[in-house]
């Protein structure tokens, strides 16, 4: 039976994200006119900066997944187009170690969303209440792939 293992906040962290990225560059007219005097080095590094902290974040939100999964499978999405993984095709899987909370998926080969995707999690009372970097459903996913 498929069932949803991706946290109910990851739509609102991938708006987030978005408006996150969009705002600076919406800025970036204005920025740029307080920068009228300044030299050209100066405005520059201003617009590239804008446009590093806007890509950094766009590469957050692409690589943040929606994932289902049941006996066989794995179901990806974005959020409109599902993919079908079969759980054959897992090679790792793993807790991030640093930043957010996420799960990261790794495929023996290239799917048709990548060789790796990552989700969050549901956030589960024995996560919350361990100070480790521990979340049960990386066991339960390396349990129906039978990754070690």
């Amino acid at each position: 039976m498929k069932r949803n293992i991706s946290s109910k906040w990851t739509l609102p962290t991938k708006i987030f994200n978005f408006l996150v990225a969009i705002l600076p560059l919406v800025a970036l007219p204005a920025a740029y006119r307080e920068l009228a005097q300044d030299t050209l080095p100066i405005k520059i590094l201003v617009v590239s900066m804008f446009f590093i902290w806007a890509l950094f974040f766009l590469w957050i939100n692409f690589r943040l997944k929606f994932v289902s999964v049941d006996e066989n499978n794995l179901y990806v999405s974005r959020l409109i187009r599902e993919k079908i993984i079969p759980l054959s095709e897992v090679e790792d899987i793993r807790l991030t170690t640093i930043g957010f909370v996420w799960v990261g998926v790794y495929f023996k080969s290239q799917t048709e969303i990548g060789k790796k995707i990552f989700f969050m999690p549901k956030l589960v009372e024995e996560f919350l209440s361990s100070f480790q970097r521990y979340h049960p459903i990386v066991e339960e996913l390396k349990g129906l792939t039978k990754v070690t």
